[in-house]
């Protein structure tokens, strides 16, 4: 879980123009900002959408998640097997999918699963449906380390004429990253999540702002 946090990033306030201008790009109504005090527990929110963000970020970035790890070692082991017969393509149709790895199918059954509470199925698709998948780059087989949110801040953004009662949040994760015996580094995450009246988030976007994927690829080839 989200361990509580006394003090704010330093870098908040630069993170939170970011996801202000993530959020225009949806809402060009989106005004006045309301910080949520997140160090409550997910059944103290009231907002079932608040609930529903702090329970994915927990599942991305608490880890190394041990599931993800063996996906994640299946997909290297095939990607090495197809190199080495000369077949490798980093191209294949996914039924409910537009594109991806032929070997990610794995995961892609066990990220509707997972996010099944929290995210319509639209949702779902849309968010695994990247270069390569988030919840992938953040839990490694091949390096020996620790990753857990300390600090998650959630802003609420007020939408004008919203008579569908959609939530619109913006928020920022102060994340730790560990690797024994160096100190831990500190790493933020930016996001947006819009989500029904009933919780479920329709939209997910997370952005990796300081470049910790960078920072685990260096750290696979040590």
């Amino acid at each position: 879980m989200i361990r509580p946090s006394l003090t704010e990033p330093l870098k908040l306030k630069e993170l939170r123009k970011k996801g202000l201008m993530l959020l225009s790009a949806f809402f060009a109504a989106a005004s006045q900002n309301v910080t949520v005090d997140t160090e409550e527990s997910p059944e103290q929110m009231r907002d079932p959408c608040e609930t529903a963000i702090y329970s994915v970020i927990n599942m991305e970035f608490y880890g190394p998640d041990e599931e993800l790890v063996r996906i994640d070692q299946k997909v290297e082991d095939q990607n090495q097997q197809e190199l080495a017969a000369g077949a490798y393509s980093s191209y294949g149709e996914h039924p409910g999918y537009l594109w991806g790895d032929p070997e990610l199918d794995e995961y892609y059954v066990h990220a509707a699963e997972v996010y099944k509470p929290y995210l319509t199925d639209t949702a779902i698709e849309n968010y695994v449906q990247t270069e390569w998948p988030n919840a992938l780059r953040l839990h490694r087989a091949n390096i020996d380390y620790e990753i857990f949110p300390k600090h998650l801040t959630l802003d609420k953004a007020q939408i004008d004429g919203n008579a569908a009662g959609i939530s619109a949040y913006e928020f920022f994760v102060y994340l730790e990253y560990v690797t024994a015996p160096d100190p831990p580094k500190h790493f933020d995450f930016i996001g947006v999540a819009v989500c029904t009246p009933e919780g479920k988030i329709t939209h997910l976007s997370i952005y990796d702002t300081d470049q910790l994927y960078e920072q685990l690829d260096e750290d696979a080839k040590n």
